[in-house]
């Protein structure tokens, strides 16, 4: 009893001699399951097994499946597997009845999830599936371990195993609905869209599901088809109108579409519902700056201006812009000069300046870009809007030298490099305006504008150069605003 011999398949019997074994069960019996428990208790390596054998080949491969149990059950996987392997590729295997075969697998598969091989799990898986009598066992199996497999973030694997379920079960709407929401996880949403789509197909009662209602809208929304997002988010909201989050993701797709009034709209439910109201007003100032409504968007950015800290000079110029619009121009720039005691920096003085110069307020928009420049004085926007006030003031030879500035900095600006040609002209240097224009026209071809000054330079000293650079200038550019005045002088390039 303290030796143990291997047991041998009995190849010389015939595979069919053997007395009927009904339903290809063995049991051990009795003293040899006291001898093999007796085995796992002194934690030998091997259970026991009994050394006598049979003439039946079944018996035999069935006394070995008995044993492939008997380690899986002491967790001797490894062992397990590899009988398992060797009785599925023996002949014996093949004139199995498909339950047992289905079992075998299936042992298999379990023995590979425990290792966490989850291919070749799903590959005995999926042989095992052969047996539709086994199909509710097996589909059991398969969820369970698709469970596992989401909760451990191995989204392939759990997809391959919802995949080989949907190819067992095609019309199964609860699986289906699982498997959109695994492509969801893995952020595939054009497949999501579809499986839900299939779902809505094979059952219409999902239409008033709103938490399928709400994927499937958030599947939309990430593939930015705002339009059928937009639709399928009203109808979450009959559903659920009080859920303030899918009101703000709705106005965002409207937002997208341009649907600024349902926006609008969209964002004053959130609001009622108690969003925080600093954000949406953000949103809002958007939206009332799109639509003109002014005088909601001088309050919207009034609000803003007293919430927020630190102080934020978007929401400034916006309040100054709102009163610009109601023909409160004086009241708007009073506004703004005054907040230089609330907000004194560079970002400020920048985007007033810009707002003033927008107003056509020249000289007052000098001052400000001076008063950046004392702040940074190397700060090149601060520079170029200096240039653009002085240039439009006419002082056009301190435009000149903050142009120069501007371009050792930038040189491939050529609407700067322009004005400072524009600049160098008025201020009587016709020779270096003309160098720069050529400049321009070199570097940048397609710039008509260029073409058309130049052309205006030699229109009282060279009719042909001028004539030659007008052409060009109307070859790029067909309907220019200076076409008439060309045609007074040239009526043959009409």
């Amino acid at each position: 009893m303290g030796s143990r011999s291997t047991t041998t398949t009995a190849t010389a019997a015939p595979l069919f001699s053997c007395p009927k074994v009904k339903n290809y069960s063995y049991k051990l019996p009795s003293n040899e399951l006291e001898l093999g428990q007796r085995s796992f208790s002194s934690q030998k390596i091997e259970p026991f097994f009994p050394s006598k054998t049979t003439d039946c080949p079944k018996i035999n491969f069935l006394k070995k499946l008995s044993l492939a149990e008997f380690y899986f059950q002491a967790k001797q996987f490894e062992e397990a597997e590899k009988l398992l392997d060797r009785l599925s590729k023996s002949r014996e295997f093949q004139t199995l009845e498909k339950k047992t075969k289905t079992k075998i697998f299936l042992k298999k598969a379990k023995i590979y999830e425990l290792k966490k091989d989850y291919t070749k799990a799903l590959r005995n898986y999926n042989k095992a599936l052969l047996n539709q009598k086994e199909k509710q066992e097996i589909k059991s199996s398969l969820l369970s371990s698709a469970k596992v497999l989401l909760k451990q973030g191995a989204l392939i694997q759990a997809d391959r195993i919802f995949k080989s379920l949907v190819s067992l079960e095609p019309l199964d709407t609860e699986l289906l609905y699982q498997y959109a929401q695994v492509k969801e996880q893995q952020k595939r949403y054009f497949e999501a869209i579809d499986l839900y789509k299939k779902v809505l197909s094979l059952e219409s009662s999902y239409q008033k599901d709103s938490l399928f209602l709400k994927r499937y809208a958030e599947s939309f929304s990430k593939t930015g088809s705002w339009a059928t997002a937009g639709i399928v988010w009203q109808n979450y909201l009959k559903l659920e109108p009080e859920d303030r989050g899918a009101w703000l993701t709705l106005a965002k797709v409207q937002t997208r579409q341009n649907e600024r009034k349902a926006a609008l709209n969209s964002y004053q439910k959130a609001l009622k519902l108690g969003a925080e109201e600093k954000s949406i007003l953000e949103k809002l100032l958007w939206i009332y700056e799109q639509l003109e409504s002014w005088k909601s968007l001088e309050n919207a950015s009034k609000k803003l201006i007293e919430q927020t800290a630190p102080k934020n000079a978007s929401y400034y110029l916006l309040y100054a812009k709102a009163l610009v619009k109601q023909s409160r121009e004086k009241e708007a720039i009073k506004f703004l000069l005054k907040s230089q005691e609330e907000i004194n920096s560079l970002d400020f003085y920048l985007k007033l300046g810009k707002f003033i110069l927008g107003q056509q307020n020249y000289y007052l928009a000098s001052s400000i870009y001076q008063k950046a420049l004392s702040l940074y004085p190397q700060n090149l926007t601060a520079i170029l809007g200096l240039a653009n006030s002085y240039k439009a003031i006419g002082l056009f030879e301190k435009a000149r030298e903050l142009y120069q500035i501007y371009l050792k900095k930038i040189p491939y600006n050529y609407k700067t490099r322009k004005d400072l040609a524009e600049s160098l002209y008025y201020s009587g240097q016709e020779k270096a305006a003309i160098n720069e224009y050529q400049k321009i026209i070199k570097s940048k071809p397609k710039f008509s504008e260029a073409y058309y000054e130049l052309g205006s330079i030699f229109i009282n000293t060279n009719l042909e150069k001028s004539k030659k650079l007008w052409q060009k200038h109307l070859q790029l550019e067909k309907n220019s605003k200076y076409k008439y005045q060309i045609y007074y002088y040239f009526p043959e390039l009409k």
